[in-house]
């Protein structure tokens, strides 16, 4: 069987080579019959249909695909494929039916809220615009435009008091859980799942945002996501354009490029890891391009979707967050050789010990001439690094200007002495820090970390002497954010 399968395979590969679609199509339908659980056979069989200009038929294979892939347990591929059949027949009811089941299979009501458009029931009366509510993330808005500490439950000042706040607040995003079973329907409301959708319940992808989703939430982030169908060499986005949504890789793969120059890739990111995680921050242009490293497709997932998850849940804002800080953590631990040693659960560990700031403009997170009580990552805003004059005003050198995805502090802790310049915000700004305490005490408990210390210190030592003396420039480390 085996054998059959790889020689059946390199003849759709040699037909679809030569453009022979109707031969391809053959050996993909004997695919099927070969390997009955993969879902990929009967998509690249609707491939070649389409190729073929067969539509009906298309739509067909596409379903085979959703009935392969949720009896896998391949979620986002089920969902990729019901978002391409609803493209090509808006009105499919089996394809709606399935993502419903999708929806069922997690617990989640299909008729819950029926004043939300798109939903089963009669529309609910209009709120009297008296008691009409500003949402938390406004149409077209980013989390930069949202002041945190008003939103979300235990926000508090960090650095000043009563008479004199210091403008930087700590966001908690450890606290909340998002309780699946918080809402119980009638039973007759849902249909009970199918053995297929129960399985892929059982089998439901562990991707960050997805799995942390309550019942209604989920329901909305899957029917409201968009389906993207890249070819190998497609440009998803470009380095400098608009930061506008966040993507999943459903199938095939993605390169992130650096456009230099020199021109680099940076990173492969494949089926199910996420990535545009900056568009959800802040309006700040794309730090990199986004290209297609084969024929690929991605869920789009647009910013107002996310403001409409944060309007009926609030508490989703704080799973986001955690979400927005462990991809930056994820992205520190494979840049920066201070934090490589760092892997699985400890790499979780390190993640939690970071705090989640929100500045504002004009605060100090690093004074000159005093030690740095933390290490600081930008997520987003800007900052700039000032030597000399008070650090509360425009007086002073300055020696650099931070932008999204910075490092700072890390020479001061590093080198156990005084910060040789002061870092103020120049515009409200999302920051990480790992406190003073914490840095050292993973520094102590890692070896191999404590090695590179050592070396890195005398490094920092020489090049804060050379920046005193103004014959060097400021710079600490980077973390690439898309």
């Amino acid at each position: 069987m085996a054998k059959d399968a790889r020689k059946l395979r390199d003849q759709a590969q040699k037909a679809v080579d030569k453009g022979k679609w109707k031969k391809a199509l053959e050996a993909y339908v004997e695919l099927e019959r070969v390997e009955p659980a993969n879902g990929d056979w009967s998509r690249r069989a609707a491939d070649a249909h389409r190729r073929l200009g067969q539509r009906s038929d298309e739509i067909v294979a596409l379903m085979r695909a959703v009935e392969r892939y949720s009896q896998a347990g391949f979620l986002v591929k089920a969902i990729a494929m019901c978002k391409m059949i609803l493209a090509i027949d808006p009105e499919h009811t089996a394809s709606q039916q399935a993502l419903a089941e999708f929806s069922a299979a997690r617990g989640i009501p299909v008729a819950r809220r029926s004043n939300v458009s798109g939903r089963v029931g009669m529309p609910a009366p209009a709120a009297p615009p008296e008691v009409a509510k500003a949402r938390t993330i406004p149409p077209g808005a980013t989390l930069e435009e949202v002041d945190l500490n008003k939103v979300v439950p235990g926000a508090k000042d960090v650095g000043g008091v009563a008479e004199a706040p210091s403008g930087i607040y700590e966001i908690p995003i450890e606290e909340v859980e998002l309780v699946l079973e918080e809402y119980e329907e009638p039973a007759a409301a849902a249909p009970p799942p199918s053995p297929a959708t129960q399985q892929a319940a059982d089998v439901f992808p562990r991707t960050p945002l997805f799995s942390e989703l309550g019942r209604d939430s989920l329901h909305q982030l899957i029917t409201k996501v968009q389906l993207v169908e890249l070819a190998a060499g497609d440009v998803l986005f470009k380095q400098g354009d608009r930061s506008d949504a966040l993507y999943v890789v459903a199938e095939g793969a993605v390169a992130v490029v650096s456009e230099g120059p020199p021109r680099v890739k940076l990173v492969r990111l494949e089926e199910g890891e996420f990535f545009g995680e900056i568009g959800l921050m802040t309006n700040a242009p794309r730090r990199a391009t986004v290209e297609a490293a084969e024929d690929t497709q991605l869920i789009r997932i647009d910013l107002d979707v996310i403001g409409d998850l944060v309007e009926d849940e609030p508490r989703v804002l704080q799973v986001l967050l955690r979400f927005l800080r462990d991809r930056l953590i994820d992205n520190l631990v494979k840049t920066s050789p201070l934090f490589e040693p760092f892997g699985g659960d400890e790499r979780d560990e390190l993640a939690r010990r970071f705090r989640f700031l929100e500045v504002e403009r004009d605060a100090v997170l690093v004074t000159q001439d005093a030690r740095a009580d933390g290490l600081y990552v930008l997520l987003s805003g800007r900052a700039e690094v000032v030597r000399g004059g008070d650090g509360a005003d425009d007086s002073g050198r300055r020696l650099a200007t931070l932008d999204v995805g910075d490092l700072f502090g890390e020479m001061s802790l590093l080198t156990h002495e005084p910060a040789v310049a002061t870092v103020r915000t120049t515009s409200k700004c999302f920051v990480l820090q790992l406190p003073d305490n914490v840095f050292r005490e993973i520094i102590m408990t890692h070896p191999q970390v404590l090695m590179f210390v050592g070396d890195l210190a005398d490094q920092r030592r020489r090049e804060n002497a050379a920046i005193i003396d103004g014959t060097a420039d400021y710079a600490e480390g980077h973390v690439e954010l898309v």
